[in-house]
């Protein structure tokens, strides 16, 4: 498929900047509410021990709504995403260093809820776009772990026996269409798949077996405490990818029934003293084990649930196919996420310089359709994350120099 109307080398342009906060603090995180249409225009960024709440406006200007400020001046927040309530009102998630999520409502500006329970700083978050009482959260203490929003409840944790060895830095919730009872027409109950990746090198796909289902939907209607809950521990992956990758792997996100993974350098100083001689990172697009057969095995039960692993490497033998590979130029960091448009027809990434590139998924070969860059010396800091618009039309990006640019598609 080509690329369209998008395939332009200068398809945007930089428009506005913001400062977020005093001193030097880097933003680490930036998100666009993909999740409701009628606050498409919002987003929300982490500075650190900020939220900060953004209108970016249809005339190219950026309106700070509002500003949280954690009781913690030394936490640092490093991720950001939305969710809503059950009255429909936006809330945004941030996490950090300390650990503790801390869940806003937008428009009161009051915490809704407070969610403790990982062992070291939080280093993602994402909510489930069909079901978004669900949240993931990946950590340093090895552990991917899935709450309930309105209850407060930690649902389960994914860790242990065949959970990662080192800091998880990404996670994603895989998206299919409703399934409905052949017999009675009712919609089934969502099966989470889950996707995870971090500083072994590795990602990770999760899914609950099919008899612990109960047990996640009961955490919708918990009316005691958070704490009285049964958390689910999932030992066990479906899939574990461990030879894509040779550095951190910092980003991962579902397209489809694909996987989208990128790393980055774990060593700083090295990636700051060779940038000459280092590849640059690379995003890449690939096909993980088949989800059908991932349904099947999730379906069994296991006999043995202290050393029986049901989802054994000698039950799937599959060869991984990377599809695409879409460079980043002038990016050797880790810890620098890219992010697609609601529709997932665009990936964009930044780099070490405060340049941001854009390619067309849906084009082979791949497509580069816009490299965004500013002659503006405070604009070269290394970008930390993206975030594209509903359609795709805009771009945030945030930087360690505390500042976050705008970039609207050039119109024809």
């Amino acid at each position: 498929m080509g690329s369209g109307s998008w395939g332009r080398e200068g398809a945007y342009r930089a428009v506005n900047a913001v400062k977020c906060g005093a001193g030097n603090n880097k933003v680490w995180g930036v998100s666009f509410n993909q999740l409701d249409y009628g606050y498409r225009n919002w987003a929300a960024a982490v500075a650190g021990n900020l939220i900060i709440v953004l209108d970016v406006l249809e005339d190219t200007q950026i309106a700070v709504l509002d500003i949280y400020r954690d009781d913690d001046k030394d936490e640092e927040f490093f991720c950001v995403c939305w969710a809503s309530n059950e009255d429909g009102e936006p809330l945004v998630c941030a996490a950090g260093a300390n650990g503790v999520i801390r869940v806003v409502n937008v428009l009161s500006g009051d915490v809704y809820k407070t969610l403790v329970g990982h062992g070291g700083s939080v280093n993602d978050l994402r909510v489930h776009p069909r079901n978004r009482f669900w949240l993931l959260s990946g950590a340093k203490d090895e552990s991917v772990r899935m709450w309930n929003l309105k209850s407060g409840v930690m649902i389960a944790i994914f860790g242990g026996d065949e959970g990662h060895r080192g800091d998880v830095l990404s996670v994603d919730f895989h998206v299919k269409l409703p399934e409905h009872d052949p017999q009675t027409g009712e919609e089934l109950p969502v099966r989470p798949i889950i996707v995870s990746c971090g500083m072994d090198k590795t990602v990770r796909i999760w899914q609950f077996p099919e008899h612990l289902l109960p047990r996640v939907h009961e955490a919708q209607d918990w009316h005691l405490s958070p704490s009285k809950f049964k958390t689910i521990n999932v030992k066990y992956t479906v899939s574990k990818e461990r030879t894509l990758h040779t550095e951190f792997v910092d980003c991962v996100r579902w397209v489809g029934n694909l996987v989208m993974s990128k790393a980055g350098n774990g060593d700083e100083e090295t990636a700051r003293q060779e940038r000459s001689t280092l590849p640059p990172n690379k995003i890449l697009l690939w096909d993980p084990l088949e989800l059908e057969e991932a349904d099947t095995l999730g379906s069994r039960p296991r006999e043995d649930s202290e050393s029986k692993n049901p989802f054994d490497s000698a039950e799937i033998k599959r060869k991984t196919n990377v599809i695409s590979e879409y460079e980043i130029p002038r990016s050797h960091h880790w810890f620098n996420k890219f992010s697609t448009d609601f529709c997932q027809r665009l990936v964009a990434c930044g780099n070490d310089y405060g340049e941001v590139f854009v390619y067309d998924i849906h084009a082979y070969p791949p497509c580069r359709v816009a490299k965004c860059y500013n002659q503006s010396r405070e604009a070269q800091s290394q970008c930390r994350q993206v975030a594209l618009s509903y359609d795709g039309s805009t771009i945030l990006s945030c930087h360690d120099n505390g500042q976050i640019w705008r970039w609207d598609k050039n119109e024809r």
